[in-house]
């Protein structure tokens, strides 16, 4: 390689005794006695043949070892532009607040037989995704006191007749609006389509609130990464 070479060039005032040269970290700066002579001033930097081959391997080493751990998070760090942005929804009848994607899109068609309050659904057809929000009066249907596990006993004999067997998937404790809840999974064949829900209820005084989310089976992990932070961000303020 060839010879570089820099040159800098510098006046002063002769009366200045504290004269400063700024220099840039390329170049090593100049040993020169305070103002007492000016004029111009040479900086010399040579590159190319005396580069020690340990540096160079650890230099390459160190930046293959950045870009493989690059290459690995980056999978686990999605851009800004694919982070979603969110609106709230409210509903001050069953004191109800939820948010939800700005791409999905609000339903508020009540259904009193199966006590759904409202459904969220993507914008654009391009996935099977849905969630719900449901709301069950029990004061003339269960005994008291109502209590999670008492409901959750007749949601499952429910379920369990009306599903074929083996189709029940899972059911856990779980937690909603900050409650005690219930969490169960199920799949149902609709029109030969598989079709999963997972439901989850909490028990508030004398009413039942029951959040479904519903997708095509093979769908229905992919949905779960939208769905699940809208679920944590529901509150009841109703007692």
């Amino acid at each position: 390689m060839g010879i570089f070479k820099k040159v800098i060039h510098t006046k002063c005032d002769s009366g200045d005794t504290k004269c400063s040269l700024f220099i840039s970290q390329a170049f090593q700066p100049p040993s020169r006695n305070a103002c007492g002579e000016c004029g111009s001033i040479s900086i010399k930097r040579f590159y190319g043949t005396n580069w020690s081959p340990i540096f160079v391997v650890i230099s390459a080493t160190s930046v293959l070892a950045i870009w493989l751990i690059y290459s690995l998070l980056k999978p686990l760090l999605p851009p800004p532009c694919c982070v979603p942005e969110y609106k709230e929804y409210k509903n001050s009848e069953f004191g109800l607040t939820m948010k939800y994607p700005t791409n999905w899109k609000v339903e508020e068609k009540p259904e009193r037989v199966l006590g759904t309050i409202v459904t969220f659904l993507p914008l654009q057809d391009e996935t099977s995704c849905n969630l719900s929000l449901g709301f069950e009066d029990l004061t003339n249907q269960i005994s008291f006191p109502i209590t999670l596990e008492k409901y959750t006993s007749s949601v499952y004999s429910e379920i369990n007749k009306f599903l074929p067997a083996g189709r029940l998937i899972d059911g856990k404790n779980s937690i909603l609006a900050q409650r005690p809840a219930f969490e169960v999974n199920y799949v149902t064949d609709e029109n030969s389509v598989k079709i999963k829900r997972s439901q989850v209820w909490t028990i508030i005084d004398k009413h039942a609130y029951i959040v479904t989310h519903t997708a095509k089976e093979q769908e229905f992990e992919t949905c779960l990464k939208t769905v699940n932070p809208m679920i944590e961000s529901i509150n009841i303020a109703k007692e």
